[in-house]
């Protein structure tokens, strides 16, 4: 009973239990938060390494190649483990642009159907629509807001600053030209996200209806800015650029709400229609032209127009020796661009039709003849070539691939479809002419492949994980010298305490359950901080960004548009175990000193 009487009068009556618990709750909140968006990142990045590996992948020699592939993937998909396989062809090779831009990129022949069906290749499309698309009402008000807002920003370059004009008349014109057209615009884009809301047109890539609300409270940010100038001499250039500011990113519309479902079709056909008929087409990733502009919503805006643009595609084959053949080069139109968030890929990928691919690389089906190295000879009569001697064609070659994905069925582990796929191939290229030895081909789970990248991460995040950790240290020491000053404070309270019966052991319990009280308030409370800052960490980021102007996240370096922030219960409640044991611990050795004191020095200590 006295255990509990002294713990509650020593916390409620001084101020220094009250900081150490301040000191606990902060320490608790930062590993909770760093841990949260670290975890969180690394999950990103894991579940985005993944993107276009499936995973399993069977890798031969690249010169080489893989034959009957279509057989293999029809085998291995009947298979009860595995979902789907897919072939692809890689090869580099040098993109050149209209605008002369060269661009060395990874490019990959697939068969769009199935690679969907093993990786997810068509969710990864970025100019897609939303679903359903906007319809003519919505396009109405759109056009009308975004005029509005052109003629705002033209009559504020035209009324802003003129002098020899009246100053009344100069007030009213600023009003009704300016003012009034950005508000009636932020009302048109408040109408556009309730229409959108009523489509319900939201989409994995992106909200409509929360685009249209940030465009709305934009313009209503730039009428409030433009009725706070003052047009009295000087003129005020540093709010008339945030006014400028604020009207541009009311017309930052998302490219993507106005296209249709063709460019959609486009990209996961890998095709184009011109005229009556459809030619094969390519899908780069993202960042390949350098004609996208990223925002920090993760956005883009395209510099330049690129779809349905033409592009001309180097390719340098290579023959099974490894040696290499004739360049060649051939044009072909840009269907869609893909955003994967991994960088490699989307700074440095194109996709192509397979067969379109095997025909430049010399992979396609092709007869052989008796003498591959020798020269149809023509019979000469009168200098004109009458007969040919063609070779005799002995053989076919079979069309080539030089990696298989392959898609779990759900259940399967990784590993353990690894050693599958490689145990089926063995029997596979025992049964087949051409098969590349089963010792020189890889059979690779996608952790292997992005393992460096996850690895590097896991490592990052171990290591300021346990740099906070050492820093929250900080809190023990904090503990420990309030509580050791409290004992030296109250030494005649412990030989009183002593005097009248109380054992060595209730008198440190004293102590204990004062730091385990101050631990457990401490560690709540920094759960509870630490669980409200993750959950809006972004539009904390935000709000810092727009006064400060420093963005710390930023999806040109991190790849994703967003901050991670999702509290694991787990890690948290790992976290405030620790918080609570660093407390008791701080309050360990003041106990001791506080249960060995003697009654009789105590009650005569001054």
């Amino acid at each position: 009973m006295y255990a509990s009487l002294l713990t509650r009068r020593y916390l409620t009556r001084r101020v220094m239990p009250l900081l150490a618990s301040m000191a606990v709750m902060l320490c608790t909140a930062m590993i909770i938060i760093i841990w949260s968006v670290m975890t969180g990142w690394l999950g990103l990045v894991t579940d985005a390494g993944r993107t276009f590996l499936g995973d399993v992948s069977i890798y031969p020699p690249q010169t080489q190649g893989m034959p009957h592939y279509e057989t293999l993937c029809d085998e291995l998909a009947a298979l009860p483990e595995i979902e789907a396989a897919a072939p692809q062809l890689e090869t580099f090779g040098l993109l050149s642009f209209p605008t002369g831009q060269l661009q060395p990129v990874q490019v990959v022949g697939i068969d769009p159907v199935r690679y969907h069906a093993v990786t997810g290749y068509a969710d990864a499309l970025f100019w897609v629509p939303p679903d359903p698309p906007m319809d003519a009402q919505m396009r109405s008000l759109v056009r009308s807001a975004e005029q509005l807002l052109e003629d705002a920003q033209s009559s504020a370059y035209a009324v802003f600053g003129r002098e020899g004009t009246d100053a009344q008349r100069t007030a009213d014109l600023w009003r009704s030209q300016v003012v009034e057209r950005e508000r009636e615009a932020a009302e048109k884009f408040t109408q556009a996200a309730r229409r959108a809301d009523e489509l319900g047109m939201t989409h994995d890539k992106f909200d409509v209806v929360e685009m249209f609300r940030d465009r709305a409270d934009a313009a209503e940010r730039a009428g409030r800015l433009a009725e706070r100038i003052d047009l009295r001499d000087p003129p005020d250039w540093a709010m008339f650029e945030k006014l400028d500011d604020a009207i541009e990113e009311a017309l930052r519309i998302d490219y993507r709400v106005g296209l249709t479902e063709a460019t959609r079709r486009a990209g996961e056909s890998l095709s184009l229609r011109i005229g009556d008929e459809r030619v094969p087409a390519m899908v780069m990733g993202i960042e390949v032209s350098r004609y996208n502009k990223l925002q920090r919503d993760g956005s883009y805006i395209p510099r330049l127009p690129i779809l349905g643009e033409t592009v001309t595609l180097g390719i340098l084959p290579v023959d099974k020796q490894g040696g290499t053949m004739t360049p060649d080069r051939r044009q072909i139109r840009v269907a869609n661009e893909f955003r994967s968030q991994v960088y490699e890929a989307d700074t440095r990928r194109v996709f192509v039709p397979l067969a379109w691919l095997q025909k430049l690389m010399h992979f396609h089906e092709a007869n052989r003849s008796a003498a591959d190295d020798t020269h149809p000879e023509a019979v000469w009569t009168d200098g004109v070539p009458r007969v040919f001697d063609l070779p005799e064609i002995v053989a076919t070659d079979p069309a080539r691939i030089t990696t298989i994905l392959v898609k779990a069925a759900p259940g399967t582990q990784a590993d353990v479809l690894r050693d599958l796929v490689a145990a089926h191939y063995a029997r596979f290229a025992q049964t087949h002419d051409e098969m590349p030895n089963p010792a020189f081909v890889h059979v690779m789970t996608w952790r292997q492949q992005v393992g460096p990248l996850i690895s590097a991460i896991q490592t990052q995040r171990t290591l300021m994980l346990t740099m906070f950790i050492f820093i929250s240290f900080t809190a023990v020491f904090l503990v420990f010298a309030i509580f050791w000053s409290i004992v030296s404070e109250k030494v005649k309270d412990i030989g009183i305490l002593r005097a009248i019966g109380a054992s060595r052991a209730g008198v440190a319990w004293i102590f204990l359950r004062y730091g385990l009280t101050i631990g457990v308030i401490g560690s709540i409370a920094g759960a509870i901080l630490a669980t409200i800052f993750v959950r809006n960490i972004n539009e904390l980021h935000e709000f810092v960004g727009q006064a400060t102007g420093m963005y710390i996240w930023t999806a040109e370096v991190y790849q994703f548009a967003r901050i991670p922030g999702e509290v694991d219960v787990v890690e948290a409640c790992a976290v405030m175990a620790g918080g609570i044991l660093f407390s008791i611990f701080g309050a360990l050795l003041p106990a001791v000193k506080a249960a060995s004191l003697d009654p009789v020095q105590a009650l005569r200590f001054e």
